[in-house]
């Protein structure tokens, strides 16, 4: 069940429905034997869990989403290297400031890394580095996402 909570006269999306969102994007326009993760860092837990996480390498601040793409997809002259998605919702999404410390480390390390609050911000910034397929299935997508908004 996807939900939204409700204000005065619009329905304001959660980063969950965005996240789903992304990843039937993602389905459909990587290359062939792309692969994306998602550590699930939302949500609340016992302290002994968070204990647990934190003892297996648990990370505040991780980014939402990790790709890795086929080194012959990236376009010429991009680098290939792994690409990190953080996803905020458009309306009061902001990065934290361990989100914000894990990006630029991220970066330092050679990484792609990028804050999107849409599935059109996303495409653009892949699109920017890395063969896609399905373009008209993207634009469909890009398209409903906004026409809903």
């Amino acid at each position: 069940m996807v939900r939204s909570r409700q204000t005065t006269s619009t329905c304001v999306e959660t980063e969950e429905t965005l996240h789903k969102r992304v990843i039937q994007y993602l389905d459909s326009v990587l290359p062939p034997k792309s692969l994306y993760h998602h550590s699930p860092n939302e949500g609340n837990r016992h302290v002994n869990y968070k204990l647990k996480l934190k003892a297996m390498g648990f990370q505040s601040g991780w980014p939402d989403l990790e790709l890795f793409l086929p080194p012959s997809e990236f376009l010429p002259g991009v680098p290939p290297a792994a690409v990190f998605i953080e996803l905020k919702r458009k309306r009061g999404g902001r990065v934290s400031d361990n989100q914000q410390r894990i990006g630029d480390n991220l970066q330092a390390l050679g990484c792609y890394w990028v804050v999107c609050k849409s599935v059109r911000q996303v495409h653009e910034f892949l699109a920017t580095m890395v063969s896609l397929k399905n373009e008209a299935v993207a634009a469909a997508m890009i398209e409903a996402e906004e026409s809903g908004d």
